[in-house]
């Protein structure tokens, strides 16, 4: 009951707020409008925790839930000890033994499997900390706050591009809020809503900067903002629309880029790629090449579920064994079967207790019965080899993971340059096109099938009514760059289906703005023979 009365409190509080508030009555729409896009969020959150809810059950593992669960850890100092929370949520004396304490609660605050492509947790479990503040704990209430969140920035997005398509209004809407997956995963307690928000605050007053509209230090620091936002959930999206931003100010400031806008993304795309990608040569930790293989690797162990087990002798020796195998697993002592049967394989995988382990320094041992072929793995090295569980080696949980139900099979990607290039077309192909239809086996997949074919179908669409002159050749060129560098990245990384549609819901709008710009209408107008209403 408590539930269903916070929930109704804040939808009738937004409610207010959208109906009010100018910001949110978009050129050619009323408030109503937004407000009903605010309503239809709300029902896309309530269907995604359904299905997390009911078909994802481990919520160690659900992203829906994991960062609302371990912002609890945080949120519970506030009664306790108001500045140990105060230190939890600023992050102030993160390295004091009493405050990594709180952390090793949690399950995903320090993730093995985050790579060096910065994509933390640390934000969004903050943020859900001080939403419980209002929400008093009931999940709903989160949802609640991520629809609007994201609503704000879809706001923003939809502003930006409108003076370039003020002949397009309804397809702007459509393309900005109406998209099922951009609706789904932007509303849900998830990165997707909050990158979404960053990118339409950065890029609305990025224009204002550019345009000189409005007060200079407060556009400055909503850039920043929405740079932050962004790089504290998915730094990649910053990575892939920063060469937009300089592309941009350069066409505000030179005659020549003004002139020759394409000219401009194209060498400030090329020189921001070739500096990126030789960084390894600088250091090799900031090597591009090297960090998309390492998520792609860590991507495949998730694909393909299993368990996977650290030795004691030897950390950097991995024993791994798929789901079918768990009751090969036998606890070494007494304390490892009473976790085992009190708190089941799952949390022993779990960060909270591996945090808990290096706490303590008392583990949790395991053996690998005899007879029992299993393979061994050495990540650094990249070899593996079949044995024979033996009794005798010693080992502890690392990871556990369900087999992905819409896996993918990607091939390792060359350690190169010209091996990256070679990928590009694999890239495109699963980010845009796939899964095709002999590839499905499910509803999802057909939803996801269904999404990808109207998209292509767009994409034709756009092509065959083609406008060649454009006054607006940056703006078409910015949706391009930033999109074609997110796609081939997602292609290149993502095994499995229900991820890559996740991490298109930041692409998708500006894939359809892109179409939008460049589609003639007239064209189209001109060619099914549809006359213009006549005005009195």
């Amino acid at each position: 009951m408590a539930d269903i009365l916070f929930c109704s409190f804040y939808i009738l509080v937004f409610t207010f707020i959208i109906v009010k508030s100018p910001f949110f009555r978009l050129p050619h729409f009323k408030g109503i409008h937004t407000l009903l896009v605010f309503y239809l969020k709300l029902v896309f959150g309530v269907v995604l925790w359904y299905i997390y809810a009911h078909h994802y059950k481990n919520r160690i593992t659900s992203d829906i839930f994991k960062y609302f669960d371990d912002s609890k850890v945080i949120y519970h100092t506030l009664r306790t000890n108001f500045a140990d929370f105060l230190k939890l949520i600023s992050g102030i004396d993160d390295a004091n033994p009493a405050i990594k304490h709180y952390y090793m609660q949690m399950n995903c605050w320090l993730n093995s499997h985050d790579s060096t492509l910065y994509n933390n947790s640390h934000f969004i479990i903050r943020l859900n900390a001080l939403f419980m503040i209002l929400s008093g704990g009931h999940y709903g209430v989160h949802v609640i706050f991520m629809c609007f969140l994201s609503l704000i920035g879809l706001t923003f997005i939809y502003k930006s591009f409108y003076p370039y398509l003020q002949d397009k209004p309804i397809g702007l809407f459509a393309a900005v809020f109406l998209f099922p997956s951009v609706l789904l995963w932007g509303s849900g307690v998830l990165k997707e809503g909050l990158v979404l928000l960053g990118l339409g605050i950065s890029i609305y007053y990025f224009g204002n900067i550019l345009t000189k509209q409005g007060n200079k230090l407060k556009n400055i620091l909503l850039i920043l903002l929405g740079i932050l936002l962004i790089f504290e959930n998915k730094g990649y999206v910053l990575i892939c629309i920063l060469p937009c931003f300089i592309s941009e100010y350069l066409i505000s400031v030179f005659d020549y880029s003004k002139k020759h806008p394409l000219v401009t993304y194209g060498i400030v795309t090329l020189l921001y790629l070739g500096i990126g990608l030789n960084a390894g040569y600088v250091n090799p930790k900031l090597d591009p090449i090297y960090m998309i293989a390492t998520k792609q690797r860590e991507f495949n162990e998730v694909n393909r579920g299993g368990i996977f087990l650290t030795s004691k002798e030897d950390n950097n020796l991995i024993a791994y064994l798929p789901v079918k195998d768990t009751q090969a697993i036998h606890p070494f002592d007494k304390y490892a079967d009473s976790i085992l049967r009190n708190e089941g394989m799952q949390y022993l995988a779990s960060g909270s207790f591996c945090n808990l382990e290096k706490a303590t320094h008392h583990p949790a041992y395991f053996t690998i019965q005899k007879g029992v072929s299993y393979q061994l793995i050495r990540p650094d090295s990249k070899d593996s080899a079949r044995t024979i569980g033996n009794d005798s080696l010693l080992y502890m949980m690392y990871f556990y993971n369900e087999p992905a139900k819409s896996a993918i099979k990607i091939t390792p990607i060359k350690p190169s340059i010209l091996g990256l290039i070679e990928d590009i077309p694999n890239a495109l192909n699963i980010s845009v096109l796939r899964p095709f239809p002999k590839e499905i086996h499910a509803a999802t997949l057909l939803i996801y099938a269904g999404e990808n074919l109207l998209i292509v179908l767009f994409i034709m669409l756009a092509l065959f009514f083609f406008k060649r002159e454009s006054p607006y050749k940056n703006k078409i060129a910015f949706c391009m760059v930033y999109c074609l560098l997110m796609l081939i990245l997602i292609g290149l990384v993502t095994p499995v289906y229900g991820g890559i549609e996740r991490y298109k819901a930041v692409v998708i709008p500006f894939l359809l703005i892109l179409l939008l710009l460049i589609y003639d209408k007239e064209k189209a107008k001109r060619f099914f023979k549809i006359k213009d209403k006549p005005t009195i």
